[in-house]
C-alpha cells in the first residue's frame, strides 16, 4: 500500500483548487426552464339572461321559447359558430320551431344571445337540457359547452 504524504495531500488539493489559493470554480444550477406557453382555447365562460329563468319548471306539451345570452371566448381561429341545442334528459333532440338558430363567433370574448322555440314531448321528458357550444371554424367537435337544465313536470 502507498502512502501519500500530508504535503503531498495539501499540493494536490491546492492544484485541483486551481493553485494560488483562488476560489474554486462552482457550477451553477442549471436554469430552471422557461413554462411553455399555454395552448390557445376555446371556452364557453357564462350564460345569463335565460328565459325561462333557471329552475322554472316545464309542462308535457307546453311550447317554450329558450333565449340566454352566451359568453365565449374563441382563440383558436379567426371564425367560429356558437349554437343553442335543446335535448331532453337522454340526449334526444327536442322538435323546434323552425331552423336551429347559429351566431357567427368572431376571434376574442364576446357575449351573444340565442333564442329557440321548442315543443316540450307529452310524455318520457323528465328534464330539458339547453347547451350553448362554440366550434372553431375547420373543427368537427368542441369541447366549449355550458349547459343549464329544465326539470319537467
Amino acid at each position: 500500500m502507498k502512502c501519500i504524504s500530508t504535503s503531498a495531500t495539501l499540493l494536490l488539493l491546492l492544484s485541483v483548487a486551481g493553485c494560488g489559493g483562488a476560489p474554486m470554480a462552482t457550477t451553477s444550477p442549471s436554469p430552471t426552464p422557461a413554462p411553455s406557453p399555454t395552448p390557445a382555447r376555446d371556452s364557453m365562460n357564462s350564460i345569463t339572461n335565460m328565459n325561462p329563468a333557471v329552475g322554472t319548471a316545464l309542462q308535457p306539451g307546453q311550447t317554450v321559447t329558450f333565449a340566454g345570452t352566451a359568453g365565449y371566448t374563441l382563440a383558436t381561429a379567426d371564425l367560429g359558430t356558437v349554437v343553442m341545442v335543446l335535448q331532453d334528459q337522454a340526449d334526444r333532440p327536442l322538435p323546434i320551431s323552425g331552423a336551429q338558430q347559429t351566431v357567427v363567433a368572431h376571434r376574442g370574448t364576446a357575449d351573444v344571445t340565442l333564442v329557440q322555440t321548442a315543443t316540450i314531448p307529452s310524455d318520457g321528458v323528465t328534464s330539458v337540457r339547453v347547451y350553448f357550444a362554440l366550434t372553431a371554424a375547420g373543427s368537427t367537435s368542441t369541447s366549449a359547452v355550458l349547459m343549464v337544465s329544465y326539470p319537467v313536470r
